[in-house]
């Protein structure tokens, strides 16, 4: 099977790059293996893999974390809120970008 590895770089928007930066940086951090999923993955895929126009916008970003337990997603989402740029949502499992610091 061969890859296909599509250059981002200078393509995204400055707010949704310092979000990422900022997770991967926590992320990487803890150890934990990422990947970002769902609406936002596949408009950066199509937008700027393939130049297909998004004709609809997500103000999510969706990642899937591997961790070993909660006591890490804790202390994860502790980080995250740490920075100032994220807060606790509603749900548990939810943090939500504020940009507080730029």
């Amino acid at each position: 099977m061969t890859g296909i590895w599509l250059n981002l770089s200078g393509k995204i928007d400055p707010s949704t790059l310092r979000l990422l930066d900022q997770l991967g940086v926590i992320l990487r951090a803890n150890d934990a293996p990422f990947a970002i999923i769902g609406a936002t993955a596949r408009d950066l895929i199509f937008q700027f893999g393939f130049d297909i126009p998004v004709t609809r916008s997500t103000a999510d970003v969706d990642c899937a974390v591997l961790l070993p337990d909660w006591t890490k997603f804790d202390q994860i989402k502790t980080a995250l809120i740490a920075t100032g740029n994220f807060r606790a949502g509603k749900n548990p499992q939810r943090v939500h970008w504020v940009e507080t610091n730029r």
